[in-house]
């Protein structure tokens, strides 16, 4: 499959969707773009950059990974992931980052944020040069939200973020990998020379997926964004539809 008959097939099912879409697919062959500049609410895939900022501290700060951090019974949220339902307080940092990415904890996502700064992590994304990716609040932060403060991206955004990951530090890679959120993007993974490293992310209305896909031959970055969808099971149907293209481009080159 050639990267033209990719964005053809791409373009169709966005054009089937009812909401809005914003795609970005780098390939080495191209990229295809459509609404990539739009601002939609991040969600979840805001956790990125936070993992991001997390491993640069530990990089150049001293941060230690491995340290216990506490996390009060007050300071559990709802939402997503599994520690609201745990008695257990403390946990090694390096765990609450993956539990982040993997089951997109809020209350492990929360307490990373706490750990290392919502400045810092503005910070470094405003270094890569996203300038259309804030990091407002906290998950779950309803009062905040009532005020209009909400995590913002891009799929341009996502992607450069992707590639600045993959570049700075693999084991970063191997976190998404170990995705446990699987029904968008890697939905219909089949094809055994593939490995697929992906960060879901999903609010009423929103559906959005990024991910680094890996074979042989190449590495791919993917965002598809979705906002002001109707039908959830809509959305994610689209998203792993498009992932499925894209699976198909790599396999048949």
């Amino acid at each position: 499959m050639c990267l033209s008959r990719l964005e053809n097939e791409v373009t169709e099912i966005v054009s089937k969707l009812d909401g809005n879409a914003s795609v970005v697919i780098q390939t080495i062959n191209g990229t295809i773009a459509m609404n990539e500049k739009e601002v939609m609410p991040a969600a979840s895939v805001i956790k990125i950059p936070i993992m991001m900022e997390a491993f640069r501290q530990a990089k150049t700060r001293g941060v230690d990974l491995s340290a216990t951090v506490t996390i009060p019974q007050h300071n559990k949220v709802g939402g997503a992931g599994v520690l609201q339902f745990l008695s257990q307080e403390a946990f090694p940092l390096h765990d609450l980052v993956t539990m982040m990415i993997i089951v997109s904890d809020n209350v492990a996502s929360n307490a990373v944020i706490k750990h290392i700064g919502i400045g810092n992590v503005n910070h470094l994304i405003e270094e890569l040069g996203c300038s259309n990716t804030k990091l407002r609040r906290e998950f779950m932060d309803l009062k905040a939200q009532e005020q209009g403060l909400d995590n913002t991206t891009t799929a341009e955004d996502m992607v450069k973020l992707l590639e600045q990951l993959t570049l700075q530090d693999r084991e970063m890679v191997e976190i998404l990998k170990g995705q446990q959120l699987t029904s968008q993007l890697p939905a219909y993974h089949t094809y055994e020379d593939l490995e697929v490293a992906n960060k879901t992310g999903e609010l009423d209305g929103v559906n959005h997926d990024v991910g680094i896909l890996i074979d042989s031959h190449q590495t791919v970055y993917v965002a598809v964004l979705l906002n002001d969808v109707r039908d959830t099971v809509e959305g994610q149907r689209a998203i792993a539809d498009i992932g499925n293209q894209v699976m198909q481009y790599m396999k048949l080159g």
